[in-house]
């Protein structure tokens, strides 16, 4: 996200947006001070994995499962707000489309992932879109932009983590006003978050996508 981020804001058209992206709340501290310098509103949002080392940290510190790295950036919160979290982003992310600004919004949003799983849709984009039908005057396009690393893919690697040394490869979709995708949804057969994982699976590699069992 933060690599598609850098490019969109290198785009002319697109360098004084306003910018919203949402971030793993163990990476927030690392990232937030680069906030200002870049003219970005990070929001802290807790995924599957932030809960399940925040779980570890709560009933082990010294589970061996946590790495030194978990026990500084894990949050130390008695309780993870999630609900809270989500909605904070996205009401900054209202804010940023009235302004003409721009979201980053992340559909699988779970955690580092070996590859885009098509089989096990999370809620994000829905979410997502299900909040801004409340604003029907809100006008926003969506762009799918799909980011891999194809040498680690046809090696079978997974696309989490550091490849040093590997070119990133950014691709981008097709763009989709409001009522484009509400048709596009509609024709896929109703499933926002499933409509969007194969926006997204079309611009990577085919070994980068778990797919249905044929």
């Amino acid at each position: 996200m933060l690599a598609a981020l850098v490019m969109l804001k290198k785009v002319p058209e697109f360098a004084d947006k306003k910018f919203v992206l949402p971030i793993n709340s163990m990476l927030y501290k690392a990232y937030w001070p680069g906030a200002k310098m870049m003219d970005i509103t990070f929001v802290p949002v807790h995924s599957p994995q932030v809960r399940k080392k925040h779980a570890q940290y709560k009933e082990n510190m010294k589970s061996r499962e946590l790495t030194l790295m978990d026990r500084i950036t894990v949050p130390k919160e008695d309780y993870l707000d999630v609900e809270a979290s989500l909605q904070r982003y996205l009401e900054e992310s209202k804010k940023a489309l009235e302004a003409g600004g721009i979201v980053i919004v992340a559909p699988q949003a779970q955690g580092n992932m070996d590859k885009i799983d098509i089989t096990h849709q999370r809620k994000a984009f829905s979410k997502f879109r299900n909040y801004m039908a409340q604003y029907p005057g809100l006008d926003y396009s969506v762009l799918p932009i799909g980011v891999s690393y194809p040498r680690s893919a046809a090696e079978g690697r997974p696309q989490k983590g550091g490849h040093f040394g590997e070119k990133m490869r950014i691709e981008i979709g097709g763009c989709y006003d409001r009522e484009k995708v509400t048709q596009a949804v509609s024709l896929a057969g109703g499933n926002a978050d499933l409509w969007m994982y194969w926006q997204i699976a079309s611009l990577l590699p085919k070994e980068a996508v778990k797919r249905p069992a044929q």
